[in-house]
C-alpha cells in the first residue's frame, strides 16, 4: 500500500503521524517502522541565518514523481507501506517539508528504502527550493546540501 501527499505549507498536526504509517492489509508481516521527518532549519551549513524556505514545484509533476518513487520504494523486498509527504510554498523555520514513514519486515528494509526515498526527493529535478537568508540573498542548493 502507498500514499502520497503534496501540501501547500509546512504545519501539521502531529496526530497525523499515525495515520500516515501504511500497514497495508498483512500487519502482521511489518516488524519495523520508520519515519523520517524534515524540517526547516534557522541556520544554514555557512552559519547564516534561514528566514524561510521557498519550496516550488508544479503539484501534479511532484505528485507523480511521488507516486513512482513510492512504487520503486515498494519494490524493495520487504517494504510493506510507504507515505510520502512534500510541502510547497513558503515554510517558516520548524515547518515540516518532507516526511516519510515506511512499515517493512524489519529494519534492514526500512531504513534502506527510506534513504532511498529521500536521496531521490533532494535530487529530483521537479521539487525546487530556495533558501531565504535572513541577511537578504538566497541560495539554491538549500535542499541538496541538507
Amino acid at each position: 500500500m502507498r500514499r502520497v501527499e503534496v501540501r501547500r505549507g509546512g504545519a501539521r498536526p502531529a496526530e497525523d503521524l499515525e495515520e500516515a504509517i501504511v500497514w497495508g492489509d498483512r500487519p502482521e508481516e511489518v516488524g519495523c517502522v520508520v519515519a523520517f521527518i524534515g524540517v526547516v532549519r534557522g541556520l544554514n551549513r555557512s552559519g547564516a541565518r534561514v528566514s524561510e524556505l521557498v519550496v516550488e514545484g508544479d503539484e501534479a509533476e511532484v505528485r507523480r514523481e511521488l507516486e513512482e518513487l513510492a512504487s520503486r520504494a515498494l519494490s524493495v523486498r520487504g517494504v510493506k507501506g510507504v507515505h510520502i509527504s512534500v510541502s510547497l510554498g513558503r515554510l517558516r523555520v520548524g515547518d515540516e517539508i518532507t516526511r516519510i514513514v515506511v512499515a517493512a519486515w524489519g529494519k534492514d528494509e526500512a531504513f534502506k528504502a527510506t534513504r532511498m526515498l529521500i536521496d531521490a526527493i533532494k535530487a529530483s529535478p521537479k521539487i525546487r527550493v530556495r533558501e531565504v537568508l535572513e541577511e537578504g540573498g538566497d541560495s539554491k542548493q538549500a535542499y541538496q546540501d541538507a
